[in-house]
């Protein structure tokens, strides 16, 4: 596996191409989500070669944002067959690449440790300092898809997705819980304080 090669192919590739409206699913959160990848994989004890065939699908789990947003997920896993043979992957870790970006699709069902790294990694800013920030850039990208949402609809559509997320490993878990949860119990103060003065 070409891991450094492809990730210098894809990176340029999604720069060059993806639609400066793409204000969340960017080449930052792609790079953030690699790296969180690797961060979870190594405290979760994963070989080298599991790593590079998770960072591998991180690279890509998003890169069905080149051709259209729905079924993206799908997308990036035609992008990966089509690509990956050229940078010395096997058709098993295709297969297996494929399976991990997939695993990324909203409801998250991670099936495996491998599958639950990138689930953690795809979301893992809901518990950093970066949530707000993220948040708002997310909430402006769906607009352009008119998904629109009124401020008070927009607080409580994050409360929900809080309250319903969790992460899977035990990394991502100590490391990103307690922000999380500090985000939330904010934000529902916030709803609570709105409410009052209506």
């Amino acid at each position: 596996m070409d891991y450094a090669r492809v990730e210098k192919f894809i990176l340029d590739m999604l720069k060059k191409k993806l639609s400066d409206k793409l204000y969340y699913h960017n080449v930052l959160h792609t790079r953030e989500t690699i790296k969180a990848v690797e961060d979870f994989s190594r405290a979760e004890g994963l070989p080298e070669e599991e790593i590079t065939i998770l960072k591998t699908a991180a690279l890509f789990h998003d890169s069905g944002y080149l051709r259209m947003p729905v079924d993206n997920e799908r997308i990036g896993t035609e992008i990966a067959r089509e690509i990956l043979p050229e940078y010395d992957y096997t058709p098993e870790q295709i297969e297996k690449i494929c399976r991990l970006i997939l695993a990324t699709r909203m409801p998250q069902k991670p099936e495996n440790l491998e599958e639950q790294i990138i689930c953690d990694a795809d979301l893992q800013y809901l518990g950093t300092e970066e949530y707000d920030e993220r948040s708002k850039l997310l909430r402006k990208e769906m607009s352009l898809y008119n998904i629109v949402f009124t401020d008070h609809d927009w607080h409580n559509f994050q409360i929900n997705f809080l309250k319903n997320h969790h992460y899977f490993t035990q990394s991502c878990r100590q490391s990103r819980d307690t922000v999380k949860a500090g985000y939330l119990k904010k934000l529902i103060g916030k709803r609570e304080d709105s409410s009052r003065e209506q």
